[in-house]
């Protein structure tokens, strides 16, 4: 009889056996397969393809595609080899009924216990494992070849939902949102099985329910065999509005932003209702009212709208009332004023007011926009310099029942930035027809030392301020008496402080401590590099600060603290003690470092202007290298040698290395003074065999 291996021929197209829709794709556990029949050292291996591999092997069996076809080996882990047979394996869900397409004439499909297969092991199948066959009626006999089938729990069925602005789900929308739809074929929704024309659900579907979905060939004019249970659900959508000041929706821009299934030779069109035809074709779809209206695919060439093809798609559109208050603009009558006077603007007249609303005037300070003020007139009187704008405010301030009502106690004077109003406006993206005139009239309101004004070293000025007016070198306001005074007391002009960069409001520009009438680089503190020498054990002190710009804590004209800090960075090795206090660094050479320049590294900082500022340089010892020839205790090596263990090469002896007392001959040789008696014998150094005993 025919093998029985292939299940997938339908129609004009392939199926899977228990067909079903890949939109959620369902699974099926399959770890608990476990043959009575495995072999001693082999284990059972499942593969989505022939011949087994390693590489098409499935590892995680708990979750392995429902409703596909598999193939059961058995794997010898000694000998690194699969059984020469395997038995192909068809995983399906509960309830599916699977229909081989390749039925031999006069048989039907039956399932089995065991093998082989006979009427004794034939049995109903519910749960598990079972061996399926033809049975051949007329000769009461089971086909030779037979395949696994496993009935297994399988994950939640499919889920298809409208996507809105669409309220219902056309079976286009359906084959979209499916992956594994046969070229030439659309899904199709049932509201039973088998599918056929008969259970064809409404396309589109407006109900939320459980469905079956099948596959339609419309050439052939035929359904799959096998369906799917899908869940639609349909979502509620919120109506397509207009966006004001327009007071229509445009369809057609719409779809152009968001078909992107259109076919060929086709082009979008809109409808006041289903099956779409001309009659109830919308003539010009960029401005259309409030209504539902469905959307079809026109043929040109043919002439013809998509209808059976289930692509017609409904849209709510809703249009909402336009907001018609408009602020207009205000022009300022003077851009500057001195504190103290008023700041005022004049309406341009293009201001639109909407019956029972107001209009309400509003000071802003800053680029933040800060409310300070509002009025029935667009004039404040303001005493603080800056900068300020009087905006126009139109809304429904009074009626607290108008939905319109915009409640003016959410201000806070002095806190409030004109943004927060205008996010309540629909102008700001809020729910309030009102508008607020947010670019107003800018008004600066001018320092009190101002040239416009009075100039003195009272007024508050910032820096800025002061040598906007006292930069002589662009020749304005050099007469103004501002620039002659000294306002940080540094003793340099303001004029003077403007014209090399110094700030006139602090005496220490660069925050070193060092005032700018003393510091060589007033804009930038710097440390020098500084050089020291000496020899071993010997205290070699630097006055690091005497070439910074930097001053010692001792210096009455140090306008701040100065610290000094060994970095660690440097190659010295020896002890540094650095002293602020009068800006010197001692320092100890180590015996190692005989012969050789050492670095140490240091920051220097000054809190001058509330904060460190700091800066670093490295200092440089040169250590000497026993140049001494002093030998105290006459025993050959100089009190240098003998101090550091380090060789001079001008002596005929060697320390190696080590250290010993300058003044005992005895040490470190008791044999090097031969007129010595190191052992107190009697008996001299020179001609006794045992002087040190």
């Amino acid at each position: 009889m025919n093998k029985i291996y292939q299940w997938v021929l339908f129609c004009c197209f392939s199926l899977g056996l228990g067909f079903f829709p890949a939109l959620q794709a369902q699974t099926i556990d399959l770890s608990g397969l476990s043959p009575t029949n495995t072999p001693p050292g082999t284990s059972l291996t499942i593969h989505s393809a022939e011949p087994p591999t390693a590489a098409n092997q499935i590892t995680n069996l708990s979750t392995v595609q429902a409703n596909a076809t598999y193939y059961t080996y058995f794997y010898d882990t000694v000998e690194d080899c699969y059984s020469s047979a395997g038995l192909p394996l068809y995983a399906t869900c509960i309830g599916v009924n699977p229909t081989p397409t390749n039925t031999p004439a006069g048989t039907s499909l039956t399932y089995h216990s065991g093998l082989p297969v006979s009427t004794v092991n034939q049995v109903t199948p519910t749960t598990g494992f079972y061996y399926a066959a033809f049975y051949d009626l007329v000769n009461d006999c089971f086909s030779d070849e037979v395949i696994g089938v496993f009935f297994g729990s399988c994950g939640p069925p499919p889920e298809l939902t409208n996507t809105c602005p669409a309220v219902n789900l056309s079976f286009t929308d359906a084959t979209a949102q499916s992956t594994n739809v046969p070229v030439g074929s659309t899904i199709t929704l049932h509201t039973a099985q088998p599918a056929n024309a008969s259970n064809l659900a409404p396309n589109p579907v407006t109900t939320s329910g459980t469905y079956f979905a099948a596959f339609y060939d419309a050439v052939n004019d035929c359904y799959s065999d096998n369906s799917s249970e899908v869940t639609v659900t349909i979502n509620s959508c919120p109506a397509l509005n207009n966006v004001c000041p327009a007071t229509t929706v445009d369809l057609d821009a719409y779809a152009t932003a968001n078909v992107s299934n259109l076919p060929a030779g086709t082009t979008v069109t809109w409808h006041t209702a289903t099956p779409p035809t001309t009659a109830n074709q919308v003539v010009d779809a960029t401005s259309l009212g409030t209504g539902n209206y469905f959307a079809a695919f026109y043929d040109i060439a043919n002439d013809c709208y998509s209808d059976d093809a289930g692509s017609t798609t409904e849209i709510s559109v809703e249009i909402v009332a336009c907001c018609t208050a408009d602020a207009g603009m205000l022009t300022a009558d003077a851009t500057e004023v001195c504190p103290g006077g008023i700041l005022s603007a004049t309406p341009n007249g293009d201001i639109v007011v909407p019956t029972d609303y107001e209009v309400v005037y509003v000071l802003t300070s800053g680029a933040g926009l800060v409310i300070e003020q509002a009025g029935a007139s667009p004039s404040f009187t303001v005493s603080t310099p800056g900068d300020y704008t009087i905006h126009t405010l139109v809304a429904e301030t009074s009626d607290n029942t108008s939905p319109d009502f915009l409640d003016l106690s959410i201000i806070n004077f002095g806190t409030t930035p004109a943004s927060d109003v205008v996010a309540l406006l629909e102008q700001g993206g809020g729910s309030i027809c009102g508008s607020l005139d947010v670019t107003g009239a800018p008004i600066t309101v001018l320092a009190a030392n101002d040239p416009a004004c009075n100039n003195d070293c009272n007024d508050g000025l910032t820096a800025a301020e002061i040598c906007a007016i006292c930069n002589t070198t662009d020749g304005t306001n050099q007469s103004n008496t501002l620039c002659a005074l000294d306002c940080d007391n540094d003793n340099i002009s303001n004029a003077a402080e403007c014209d090399n960069g110094t700030d006139p409001t602090d005496p220490d520009t660069d925050g070193d401590g060092n005032p700018d009438d003393s510091d060589p680089n007033p804009l930038m503190p710097r440390a020098e590099d500084d050089m020291g020498g000496g020899p071993p054990n010997v205290v070699v002190t630097v006055d690091v600060l005497g070439n910074d710009d930097y001053l010692p804590n001792n210096d009455p004209a140090n306008l701040g603290t100065t610290t000094l800090t060994d970095l660690g960075i440097g190659t010295a090795t020896g002890v540094v003690m650095f002293d602020a206090t009068d800006g010197t660094l001692d320092y100890i050479p180590t015996p190692a470092e005989a012969g050789m320049t050492v670095t140490i590294d240091y920051q220097v900082c000054n809190d001058e202007s509330g904060a460190p500022v700091c800066t670093a340089a490295t200092v440089t010892i040169t250590v000497a290298a026993c140049p001494s020839p002093v030998d105290t205790d006459g025993d050959g090596l100089t009190d240098c040698e003998e101090t550091t263990g380090i060789d001079d090469p001008t002596t005929p002896t060697d320390p190696g290395g080590m250290m010993s007392d300058p003044n005992d001959p005895c040490d470190p040789d008791p044999s090097a003074v031969a007129s010595g008696d190191c052992d107190g014998d009697g008996n001299p150094n020179g001609t006794d065999p045992t002087d040190d005993m």
